[in-house]
């Protein structure tokens, strides 16, 4: 199921590294267009999906150099995320509660939705049904924050959705083998 997560999330990267940039900068402007073109998580994954479907080999030495700041990547995220999130009460209000809604549920609807349009089965199904009921990503929170814009919502979302995840990825995969 690994492929398959990988593969939707570097969709949704390209997706939050482009348009993101472009709905939270304001509109298609100089310096939304210049943070998409120098945002090197976004060169890193056409870059990566460049080299996969050309064949084009790299050196093995820089093969397990990129393994070893993969394996980095989860603990020091989770870190940068704990410490941009540090602070504040959590006082959700009703924009805290549609966001939320809008990303675990109807994230579940899109993703069985999905899964029935292009009728997947199995696992694959599975994993794009719950996949789309995970909790809002960091991001949410981060791109605001970095184009000065209204963060705090955000915040609240990610922090929210990231501690009901205990309850609803569980359910996600209950429901997803019921539909």
């Amino acid at each position: 199921a690994m492929n398959i997560i990988i593969v939707l999330d570097q969709l949704l990267t390209i997706y939050i590294f482009t348009l993101g940039f472009i709905i939270v900068g304001g509109g298609i402007t100089a310096r939304g267009l210049a943070h998409t073109a120098s945002s090197p998580i976004l060169w890193a994954v056409i870059l990566g999906f460049l080299f996969r479907f050309t064949g084009i080999p790299l050196p093995e030495q820089l093969l397990r150099t990129f393994e070893f700041a993969g394996r980095a990547a989860p603990p020091l995220a989770a870190f940068v995320v704990g410490c941009s999130l540090a602070g504040g009460n959590v006082r959700p209000d009703w924009h805290v509660a549609a966001g939320i809604v809008l990303r675990m549920v109807a994230g579940f609807c899109i993703g069985w939705a999905a899964a029935s349009i292009f009728g997947l089965t199995g696992l694959s199904r599975t994993v794009v049904i719950v996949t789309g009921a995970l909790p809002a990503a960091v991001f949410s929170y981060v791109l605001p924050s970095r184009f000065g814009a209204e963060s705090e919502h955000a915040k609240q979302i990610v922090v929210i959705s990231t501690f009901l995840s205990l309850f609803t990825i569980p359910l996600s995969f209950s429901l997803a083998e019921i539909l």
